[in-house]
């Protein structure tokens, strides 16, 4: 999705595009918002312009991210893997398009990892 810039002046045609913004996606909830140790689950992202996203990821190891599914412009999912002996505590996700990187926790969001 990308906003369009337009003028309308007598001396360019009625309608004359002159630039496109891409529009970052904009994160709303993470569901489920915990997984334990050892355990897969189906996560799911809502938000907001979200049609461009071409990756998951996380930083950490001993997660992994598969299977990941752009439903529509407002909702994501994907499977997240917990390896048994990941650390416990909240992990961020980055969410990536092609001109933008955001972490979940700029929107104080975040997968917990419990035992």
């Amino acid at each position: 999705h990308k906003l369009y810039t337009a003028c309308f002046l007598a001396s360019l045609s009625p309608l004359q595009v002159f630039d496109t913004i891409p529009i970052s996606p904009s994160l709303l909830t993470i569901q489920p918002s915990s997984v334990r140790q050892g355990e897969t689950a189906t996560i799911t992202i809502t938000g907001s312009h979200l049609l461009d996203v071409n990756s998951v990821t996380v930083s950490e190891n001993s997660l992994t991210i598969s299977q990941v599914q752009i439903i529509n412009d407002t909702q994501i999912t994907f499977e997240l893997s917990v390896a048994q002996d990941a650390a416990l505590g909240n992990k961020s996700l980055q969410i990536k398009t092609p001109t933008d990187v955001i972490s979940t926790s700029q929107y104080d969001l975040s997968i917990e990892v419990l035992d």
